[in-house]
């Protein structure tokens, strides 16, 4: 990164012990189990979901990659694909005016005609926050910080719209399947994000508020709404943020989005995602 910029990111998402301890966890979910003697020379052979072919990595060489990705690939696939609500879901792109690409999920179907992408929001948008977090970094060498603060602001539009995108994947799964209830409906037709969670907690989870409310995944999910909001809503006539300001908030997602989402997905007896591990584990943001 240039010397001059005032933040920097981490080069890697965990440490090497924090890293190897995920790989780890994430084995035994596919029931592969390493001694602790055998891991320097141990090699994993596992079957790619996509193309059905068999590929071979060894145990350090997935530590390595999880510490740059802060995501077990190509293990977490396996994880994913085994989700109820975002298993085996798969996006497409097409830089051929001769072919279109039609996706559907749950009675949803959308056709794009070529050349084009179609993929599952969940991915694109926590590829936005990650995105987001880097180019602010490394544009913060420019001494009027324009296009920090303006990826700044993206990285908090795409925060708060990755808590909506897991919501209403839920939503739309069981409205196909005809689910009816009180609460399903107030959930349906209920706009603030907050109140949304609230009914989301009830009826996904069977759960309530305070299941969630009091660590520290929600007052930083909270101050990343609130910064959101002041945005979107034009509450102030100044758009004044200081740098240093900027790296604190840019870590908040670590634990305000992705942390809160992993809390989601253990409340419903499942594991964490990829996408959700990605947001969790990103690498710090640092104010020089």
């Amino acid at each position: 990164m240039n010397s001059q910029a005032f933040l920097e990111i981490e080069e890697f998402c965990l440490s090497l012990n924090e890293a190897e301890k995920l790989v780890d966890k994430k084995l035994l979910l596919v029931n592969i189990k390493i001694l602790p003697f055998r891991k320097s020379k141990e090699i994993i052979t596992v079957k790619n979901i996509l193309n059905g072919k068999e590929e071979k990595f060894r145990y350090f060489e997935l530590v390595k990659n999880t510490r740059k990705q802060g995501a077990v690939y190509p293990i977490q696939l396996y994880i994913d694909g085994d989700d109820q609500i975002f298993g085996r879901i798969f996006g497409m792109a097409t830089s051929s005016k001769a072919l279109s690409i039609t996706t559907s999920f749950a009675g949803y179907s959308k056709f794009v005609k070529g050349p084009g992408r179609s993929y599952p929001i969940e991915q694109d948008i926590s590829s936005d926050i990650i995105f987001y977090r880097e180019e602010s970094c490394v544009k913060s060498d420019n001494p009027n910080f324009e296009m920090t603060c303006g990826n700044y602001r993206g990285y908090l539009f795409s925060c708060i719209s990755l808590i909506d995108a897991y919501i209403n994947r839920h939503i739309l799964l069981r409205k196909n399947e005809n689910y009816k209830s009180a609460k399903f409906d107030e959930l349906i037709n209920c706009f603030n994000l907050e109140e949304r969670i609230e009914l989301f907690l009830e009826v996904f989870c069977n759960s309530k508020i305070s299941a969630i409310n009091r660590g520290k995944e929600w007052s930083d999910f909270k101050i990343l709404k609130c910064l959101r909001n002041e945005i979107v809503h034009a509450t102030t006539p100044f758009l004044g943020v200081s740098i240093e300001e900027i790296a604190k908030n840019l870590n908040l997602c670590k634990n305000g989005i992705g942390g809160i989402l992993k809390i989601f997905q253990e409340l419903q007896g499942r594991y964490s995602l990829g996408f959700i591990e990605k947001i969790r584990n990103a690498p710090k943001v640092i104010y020089k």
